[in-house]
């Protein structure tokens, strides 16, 4: 699992920090499923610019540099969270900062993965403007999680007030931003064992 980008960062934030020391004893094998069907849909390439946005303690980071890429940057809103990936993981960047506060740079990542991270952002509409920014041409935006819809909702309600509102938006949703912000190479998929968008530029 990873942590949020939040929507309201105090509270977001707080509750992510306060769940930081124990977050990777939470990782269910359901979760690293959901990473290998990922990377066996996804062309990575060992060239490739990675963005891993609410990167949380950094559980893609093994499958990353298991397919040879080490060029990676992650980011995550919580410091606690941070804190714990450094330790971790010492050569790889990782900044704490919020997905959608306006970085100065642009057409700078091959790929932008948001996994287990969607339903928490504040404004949907500012990830995919951000991603559709920082990517370079033929780039592609890949956000998935290892929860259905019905999942999601009931492990946030039963987690905490802060989540309990944070959800997947339908498909025709995904469908719509991507082709909004001039995303191709549509896919949409909802299965029992989780959720799978990409859209490339």
């Amino acid at each position: 699992m990873k942590t949020a980008l939040a929507a309201k960062p105090d509270n977001r934030r707080s509750f992510f920090d306060r769940k930081a020391d124990t977050w990777d004893s939470r990782i269910r094998d359901r979760d690293y499923y959901s990473i290998e069907q990922l990377f066996k849909r996804v062309n990575f390439r060992s060239s490739d610019y990675i963005l891993d946005v609410g990167s949380g303690t950094g559980i893609m980071i093994p499958f990353y540099l298991k397919n040879g890429i080490q060029n990676i940057n992650a980011i995550d809103n919580s410091e606690k969270m941070v804190n714990i990936f450094k330790k971790k993981f010492p050569d790889i960047n990782v900044l704490c900062r919020c997905f959608l506060s306006p970085m100065n740079e642009s057409s700078f990542a091959d790929k932008i993965i948001i996994f287990n991270t969607f339903p928490h952002f504040e404004n949907f509409d500012l990830v995919f403007a951000n991603s559709a920014r920082y990517l370079r041409k033929n780039g592609r935006l890949i956000i998935a999680h290892s929860m259905n819809r019905r999942e999601i909702e009931e492990c946030h309600q039963r987690k905490s007030p802060v989540v309990a509102k944070d959800l997947l938006p339908a498909d025709r949703f995904f469908q719509r931003k991507f082709t909004e912000y001039a995303f191709k190479q549509i896919v949409v998929e909802e299965s029992e064992s989780g959720f799978f968008a990409m859209g490339s530029l």
